[in-house]
C-alpha cells in the first residue's frame, strides 16, 4: 500500500484486517507514542491480527517531517499516534486512505475525521509556566496568554524545543498557527 497512508488508530486496524479476506502478514508503521506503549500497541496488533508492526519510533514533528519528505511515495503503511496537524496534513493532501470504523460509531466528532482519515486517541493541554523568582527579580508578573509571550521583554526568555524533534513542540506550533494563522502565529 506503498504511496498512501492508513492514518488511523489501531481500533480501525482491527475493522480493515478482520473484515478483508486477505491480511498482509506485516505492516511498516511511523509511531509516535512512547517506545513502551509503540511495543504494546505492536504486540496488540499481532495478538488481534496476527499483523507484524515492523515500527519506527519517532517524535510528531519528525514523523511529518519525514512525511513530507517521503510524499507520495511513504515508506510506512501506516501511522500511529502522530499529532493532529499530521492527520490534517494527510487528509488535505489525500495521504490517507480513509475507512470509518464501526467501532468509533457515536464518538463526537472532535475526535475522529467524518470521512475516515484520522482517528484521534488523545488530547493535549498547553500551559504556562514560569519561574516565581525570576520573575519577582525582572519585576514580570507572569503572562496570562500566549499572545502576551509576544512582548520584545520575554526575548531570550522563553524555552521551547525544536519543533522537528519535539511532538509537544510541533502540537504547539500547529495550534498557534490555527488559532492566530500564518502570520501572527
Amino acid at each position: 500500500m506503498k504511496g498512501k497512508f492508513i492514518a488511523v488508530v489501531v481500533a480501525a486496524i482491527f475493522s480493515v484486517a478482520l473484515a478483508g479476506s486477505a491480511m498482509a502478514e506485516e505492516i511498516n508503521a511511523y509511531m509516535g507514542t512512547s517506545p513502551d506503549n509503540n511495543a504494546k500497541i505492536a504486540k496488540f496488533i499481532k495478538d488481534k491480527t496476527g499483523i507484524t508492526v515492523n515500527q519506527t519510533f519517532q517524535s510528531f514533528g519528525e514523523i511529518e517531517a519525514r512525511m513530507k519528505a517521503e510524499a507520495p511515495n511513504f515508506n510506512a503503511d501506516m501511522v500511529i499516534g502522530c499529532g493532529s496537524s499530521t492527520g490534517f496534513l494527510a487528509k488535505k493532501s489525500g495521504w490517507a486512505v480513509p475507512y470509518v470504523s464501526p467501532a468509533w460509531k457515536g464518538v463526537p466528532d472532535v475526535f475522529l475525521d467524518p470521512q475516515g482519515n484520522w482517528y484521534n486517541i488523545a488530547n493535549f493541554s498547553f500551559v504556562l509556566v514560569g519561574n516565581k523568582d525570576r520573575l519577582a527579580k525582572a519585576g514580570y508578573k507572569m503572562p496570562e496568554s500566549w499572545k502576551e509571550l509576544t512582548d520584545p521583554k520575554w526575548k531570550g526568555e522563553i524555552l521551547m524545543p525544536s519543533p522537528l524533534s519535539s511532538g509537544t513542540a510541533n502540537m504547539m506550533r500547529f495550534s498557534f498557527l490555527a488559532l492566530y494563522g500564518d502570520a501572527e502565529g
